[in-house]
Order: C-alpha cells, then sequence, then structure tokens
C-alpha cells in the first residue's frame, strides 16, 4: 500500500470514515458488542491523540494490547479533526460498550479490522501518529505476512481472502431497531 494515497487506500479498502451521527438518550442508548481482536475506530474529537492512548492502556492493560497506531487529522470537506485508531489485542475481546465515547465526548465509528496492513497504511499516510509496540499483521499465512496484490483489479477478490481466520461478530442492539449480527469467517 506504500505506493497508494490516502484516499485510494480508503476507497479500495471499503473503509467506514464516518461518525455514527444520533442522538443519546438514556432510553435511545444503543448497545454494542464488540468481539474481535482488531479494531478500526474513527472519532471527530478535539480530544489529543495521547490521551486517546492513555485512556485505551489504562482500560485494557498494556499487557493485553499488541498495537495501537492513532493518527491525526483535519477533514478536507468539514475542516473537524479526527482521529484513526487502530487497536490489535493479543487474545480476542468481548466489549458491550463503546469504550472511547465517553473520553472523546463523541460516538466513534467501531469496525472490525478485515486488511489491519491497509488500515496502519492509511492511519500512517497522514504523518501525524503515534504507536505503542511494533505493527504485526494479524494476517499471516504460513508464517509470512500475507500481503494483498498490488493491482486494483485483484484487490476486490483478495479481500475476501484476506479475512481473519478467527471469526469475528459485532451485535448492535437498539430499542428502535432490529438486532444486526455480522459474523466473518473464511472457507
Amino acid at each position: 500500500y506504500g505506493h497508494l494515497n490516502r484516499q485510494t487506500i480508503a476507497e479500495e479498502c471499503h473503509f467506514n470514515l464516518q461518525v455514527p451521527t444520533r442522538t443519546t438518550t438514556t432510553t435511545n442508548t444503543p448497545t454494542i458488542r464488540l468481539e474481535a481482536k482488531s479494531f478500526a475506530i474513527t472519532t471527530f474529537t478535539n480530544v489529543s491523540k495521547e490521551l486517546v492512548m492513555n485512556k485505551i492502556k489504562e482500560e485494557f492493560g498494556i499487557e493485553n494490547i499488541q498495537y495501537i497506531c492513532i493518527g491525526e487529522e483535519i477533514s478536507e470537506l468539514n475542516h473537524q479533526r479526527h482521529l484513526h485508531i487502530q487497536i490489535i489485542f493479543k487474545e480476542k475481546i468481548d466489549r458491550r460498550k463503546p469504550f472511547l465515547d465517553d473520553i472523546t465526548q463523541t460516538h466513534c465509528n467501531y469496525q472490525v479490522t478485515q486488511n489491519d496492513c491497509a488500515w496502519n497504511e492509511y492511519i500512517k499516510k497522514g504523518g501525524n501518529c503515534i504507536e505503542f509496540n511494533e505493527f504485526k499483521s494479524t494476517k499471516t499465512r504460513g508464517g509470512e505476512t500475507y500481503w494483498p496484490p498490488q493491482t486494483p483489479s485483484s484487490s476486490s477478490s483478495h479481500m475476501a481472502s484476506s479475512i481473519s481466520d478467527n471469526p469475528t461478530t459485532i451485535t448492535i442492539n437498539h430499542p428502535t431497531t432490529t438486532t444486526i449480527t455480522t459474523t466473518t469467517t473464511t472457507t
């Protein structure tokens, strides 16, 4: 992905960079279930990268975290500051609450990372990022990191084959909507 710009990486990998828009009340607050080893999070906030990094370490303990990368960006469209966050845990976590919304004072966009190499490259392309530990992809085949091909025509077929061997689930419960459960497995 080193030869691609940020926009191309985001488009080819279908990154959802939007922050959820919803009003929150005590009776209308959705519950969320985050069950995976690797997350891609986006939040529009004025809270510093360092404060968010410390919150993640405090929330999960550094002994449970394999890697964190937090990049800061100013949106070209609305000139709002936002953070892109990559968290890779040593083991799969199962959380039933959005763990960064309190510190960022926004509703973060939590996604299970489908292509951690591309997400990592996307965050670092902005140049304004901090890291904890060294990045090591969770997508390996035969002991080697499985990198996608560099031809745009084969990127969509690669996306399906690069999904983790471990199933991942996100469940969202909301009083006014039905339950949405997404489970991804490889064949």
